[in-house]
């Protein structure tokens, strides 16, 4: 190849490598910046299929809050993940509360429209609603905007940060082109796992 030709193909290459680098690196340090601090309270509104909830009297149990909303793609396709997870540990020290925010932002959603799209979900766990993003900017985009706003945070016993999925979808069954989907499932699963054995 010409190298006339070539050192523009070697320069754009280069610097999309630099940019995956830039986004990895931001994300490593969200990850850094929140993982063993001590959770935010929750301020949540409209809360179905439980009394409000809070995390100070939740604490000797693991909790796993996911951000969610209706016609988000990810949401629905880690729809059936949370429910798993639901059912293999309803019956251990473990308690999972969906996260609703409207968008677009801001809005409301009415009690009545929430109930659907929660059994539409076949939710069976608490849901409540993120009304203005409070807990959203509290947990996740308190320094600035992130690629996704369905995200994850796996709580301890002791009430400390101790996972994060950084958002998009995770499931347990092949999809083509999901791998990575599949691999954070069962890294989720697999935390959510060691921290039920190993309590604190």
């Amino acid at each position: 190849m010409d190298k006339t030709n070539a050192d523009p193909i070697f320069r754009h290459f280069y610097w999309v490598i630099i940019v995956i680098k830039m986004l990895c690196m931001e994300s490593s340090y969200a990850q850094m910046a929140n993982v063993g601090r001590v959770a935010p309270e929750l301020e949540l509104d409209n809360w179905l299929q439980s009394e409000p909830l809070q995390l100070k009297d939740l604490r000797g149990s693991v909790v796993l809050l996911r951000w969610w909303t209706h016609g988000c793609r990810f949401c629905e396709n880690s729809a059936e993940a949370l429910n798993e997870f639901f059912d293999t540990y309803k019956n251990d020290d473990f308690i999972m509360i969906g996260i609703y925010h409207t968008k677009p932002y801001p809005s409301t959603i009415p009690a009545e429209i929430l109930e659907i799209y929660v059994r539409k979900k076949h939710f069976k766990f608490p849901v409540a609603v993120d009304s203005g993003w409070k807990n959203l900017n509290k947990y996740w985009l308190e320094d600035g905007n992130k690629s996704f706003t369905s995200v994850s945070f796996l709580i301890d016993q002791l009430g400390k940060i101790a996972y994060i999925h950084e958002g998009g979808e995770y499931h347990r069954f092949e999809k083509n082109g999901h791998d990575q989907c599949v691999s954070e499932y069962w890294e989720l699963k697999n935390k959510i796992d060691q921290l039920l054995k190993n309590d604190p």
